[in-house]
């Protein structure tokens, strides 16, 4: 399987607080919430701060893009995938490039309903009824599709408008921030996934290592702040697969298996035999009757420690010399093992 790289995306991150927007708004009247809906805190904490002092027109268009016309979501990704837009502005720019009939293309698509903006009247009318059919699923209907092929132009321009306004007058104001924790969350998350590959994806992302190389030729795992502890899933053209998650979801690395890793750690660190033999061990490599004569116990027993300690990973075999077994403490091992305990006792949200 090929190396695979944890990556992260401002305008992902800014695409999600727009729909964070739009759903908020939509639960105003509604006895739900945002963050029992679909969000938790981290979205949800932003777009309450930020809602009140939207203009109501801005408020509608971004309900417009996002609720009624809700597959535009994924047709926004996939444009900031494929055309590798990091930043919000790019973004913008790049849509600003766009003719609406050009986006309906893309949205229609994403649907796989065979009708184009230049369809015949007659022809798009029945397959727009078919579509109405699915507005359950996808939220388009025909009065909303032709305000798109009608009135073209405003439709762009207001979507940019709202764009450019969330992003100038709130998301800018936060983007130090969350591009250090984008940072701190790329660099912690790739070091899980090169520990274990196999692991962080069965316990991130669900599905097996095997079954990806050998069904997809392109993965891409996105994680995000604003994510929260969502998990989910896109497929793009050419079998490519896209996983995207939130920080939130690291919680689901401490499996059974992690689990047991750490209380074994703890009972290990908790026996005086093993910590005095981890110390032993810590600057120099040592064989049995060495480690045996300095702690003044039977090198049966030492064995019966060492193994256990080899098993948990914290000391490995250094080197050996006819037959005389060195044994020394792994120290980036050992460091591991410890930053997952820290996260296993307490995990924090960055």
């Amino acid at each position: 399987m090929k190396s695979l790289r944890i990556e992260t995306n401002l305008s992902m991150e800014f695409l999600y607080n727009l729909t964070g927007i739009a759903y908020y708004s939509m639960n105003q009247t509604t006895d739900e919430t945002l963050s029992t809906k679909r969000f938790d805190h981290f979205i949800t904490d932003y777009v309450k701060l930020i809602y009140p002092k939207l203009p109501i027109l801005v408020i509608n268009d971004i309900e417009l893009f996002l609720r009624d016309f809700s597959c535009f979501y994924i047709v926004l990704l996939d444009v900031i995938i494929h055309e590798d837009l990091a930043h919000p502005l790019d973004l913008i720019c790049y849509l600003k490039k766009f003719s609406t009939h050009e986006l309906l293309d893309l949205y229609i698509e994403r649907i796989d309903t065979p009708m184009s903006a230049d369809t015949d009247n007659i022809h798009l009318d029945k397959l727009l009824d078919e579509l109405t059919g699915l507005r359950h699923e996808y939220g388009m209907d025909k009065k909303l599709y032709y305000e798109f092929t009608n009135y073209p132009e405003g439709v762009i321009e207001r979507m940019i408008y709202a764009f450019e306004f969330i992003y100038h007058h709130f998301f800018a104001k936060n983007e130090d921030f969350l591009k250090q924790q984008l940072q701190i969350i790329q660099a912690k998350h790739q070091a899980l996934l090169d520990e274990n590959p196999e692991e962080f994806i069965n316990a991130i992302l669900f599905q097996s290592k095997e079954s990806l190389s050998n069904e997809h030729t392109s993965i891409r795992i996105f994680v995000g702040y604003y994510f929260g502890d969502k998990i989910s899933v896109a497929y793009g053209n050419h079998d490519e697969v896209y996983f995207f998650y939130g920080l939130a979801a690291e919680k689901k690395l401490y499996s059974d298996h992690h689990q047991a890793q750490y209380e074994e750690l703890i009972k290990s660190l908790a026996d005086d035999t093993r910590r005095n033999l981890i110390r032993f061990l810590m600057h120099a490599p040592h064989y049995n009757k060495e480690i045996s004569d300095y702690l003044g116990i039977t090198t049966a027993t030492i064995s019966y420690h060492i193994s256990r300690l080899v098993d948990l990973g914290i000391i490995h075999m250094k080197y050996q010399e006819g037959k005389r077994i060195y044994y020394q403490v792994d120290s980036e091992r050992f460091n591991q093992l410890f930053e997952g305990l820290k996260r296993y006792l307490y995990v924090d949200p960055f």
